[in-house]
C-alpha cells in the first residue's frame, strides 16, 4: 500500500492526541517519550503541514537534550523506530512532491544536530540516525528505499566530527555504490541476448543503448524468485504498461543475470512477447562492474536518452506511479 503524506499526518496527529490525553489523565505510561512536532492549525495543505513537521522535528528532541532533561535511552527502541519512520515517512512524501532540496537541507541538518548532540555528551541521536537510516532509506527490502534521501545522511556521516575515521568505512563503501547509475545519471550500457521469436534456443546480441523507446524499464529478475514472480504479474498485467508497450513508447527488458540456463529457457513462456526476454551473458552485472543489485528483483526506469529516473525501486507500483504521472503530463 502506498504511503503518503495524509496517511503520515494523520498518524503523526494522533500522537498528538495520545500525548494530550495523557497529560490530562496523568496515565503516562502509554504515552510517546518523545516530543513529537505539533503543526500549527492555520496550516491545513497536506505539503505545508508535512514541511512544517520536518523542519521542526528534532526542535524540542534536541533543546530536552542540551539542557540535560531527556535521554535517549528513555526512549526504548521500538518508539525509536517509529519516530524515524514517520520522519523518513515525511521526507519520502515531500520528496515525491518535487521537494528535494528542502528534503536535502533539512536532512543534512538534523545529522549536524546530531553530530554537534554528540560532542556534548548527548550521543543517541546520532547513532539511532546511524541504524534508523539505514535501515529504512538503504535497505534494498525497505518500503522507503531512497538512495537520493540516504545519500545527504551518509555525506554528513563522513564529514562527522564524532565518529572515528576508522568507522567510516562502511560509509565510504556505501557512497561508491550509491553513486552508480545514480538517479538523473546516463545509466550504463547493457550487453546481453535476447531470445526472438519466442524461442529461448534462438539469440541475438542487444545492448541498453540500442532500445529505442521514450522509456526503458529494466527489470532484473530470477526465474526462482516468488517476489519476481508477483512483480511480474503485476508489470505484465498493468493496462499502462500494456498500452504503452503495445505502442511503442516503453520497452520492457526483463534480464536475467544468474547462470541457470535451464530455469530461464523454461520461464520464457512466463513473460509477455513484447517483452526483451535475456540474460546477463558475461555476468558483468552479477560481479558488479556495471550495476549494484543488492536484492531481487529489482527496477530501474530510465528516459530516452537512458538517464535514470527511478534506480532500484523497491515496488511495481513505484514504476507504475510514475508512468501514470508521465503520461497524465501528455
Amino acid at each position: 500500500m502506498r504511503v503518503t503524506l495524509k496517511s503520515i499526518l494523520l498518524a503523526m496527529a494522533s500522537l498528538v492526541v495520545l500525548i494530550f490525553l495523557s497529560a490530562c489523565t496523568g496515565k503516562s505510561e502509554d504515552a510517546p517519550k518523545f516530543p513529537y512536532p505539533k503543526a500549527p492549525l492555520a496550516i491545513s495543505q497536506p505539503v505545508q503541514k508535512a514541511q512544517y513537521l520536518v523542519e521542526h522535528y528534532w526542535d524540542k528532541y534536541i533543546s530536552a537534550a542540551e539542557s540535560g532533561q531527556i535521554e535517549g535511552s528513555q526512549i526504548d527502541s521500538a518508539e525509536w523506530a517509529g519516530v524515524f519512520k514517520n520522519y523518513f515517512a515525511l521526507l519520502s512524501g515531500l520528496y515525491s512532491e518535487g521537494r528535494e532540496e528542502l528534503c536535502n537541507r533539512e536532512i543534512r541538518r538534523a545529522v549536524g544536530s546530531a553530530d554537534s548532540l554528540y560532542l556534548k555528551g548527548s550521543k543517541s541521536l546520532l547513532l539511532k540516525i546511524v541504524h534508523y537510516s539505514e535501515l529504512f532509506l538503504y535497505d534494498p527490502n525497505s518500503p522507503l528505499l531512497n538512495e537520493e534521501l540516504y545519500i545527504p545522511v551518509v555525506e554528513e556521516l563522513l564529514a562527522s566530527q564524532s565518529l572515528e575515521e576508522e568507522s567510516k568505512g562502511t560509509f565510504r563503501f556505501q557512497m561508491e555504490q550509491l553513486l552508480v547509475n545514480r538517479k538523473g545519471a546516463k545509466a550504463a550500457d547493457i550487453k546481453y541476448k535476447y531470445c526472438v521469436g519466442g524461442d529461448p534456443w534462438h539469440l541475438r546480441e542487444g545492448s541498453l543503448y540500442g532500445i529505442e523507446a521514450d522509456y526503458t524499464i529494466i527489470f532484473f529478475n530470477n526465474p526462482d524468485c516468488p517476489a519476481c514472480a508477483q512483480m511480474l504479474k503485476e508489470l505484465s498485467q498493468a493496462p499502462l504498461v500494456q498500452r504503452m508497450v503495445e505502442e511503442g513508447s516503453l520497452a520492457l527488458l526483463a534480464l536475467y543475470v544468474d547462470q541457470d540456463l535451464d530455469s530461464w529457457r523454461a520461464n520464457l513462456k512466463d513473460y509477455p512477447k513484447e517483452w526483451i526476454y535475456a540474460r546477463d551473458d558475461s555476468q558483468s552485472i552479477n560481479a558488479g562492474r556495471i550495476y549494484i543489485l543488492r536484492a531481487i528483483p529489482s527496477l530501474y526506469l530510465l528516459d530516452k536518452e537512458k538517464r535514470v529516473l527511478l534506480k532500484d525501486a523497491p515496488r511495481a507500483q513505484v514504476v507504475l506511479e510514475w508512468l501514470f504521472s508521465i503520461t497524465a503530463k501528455r
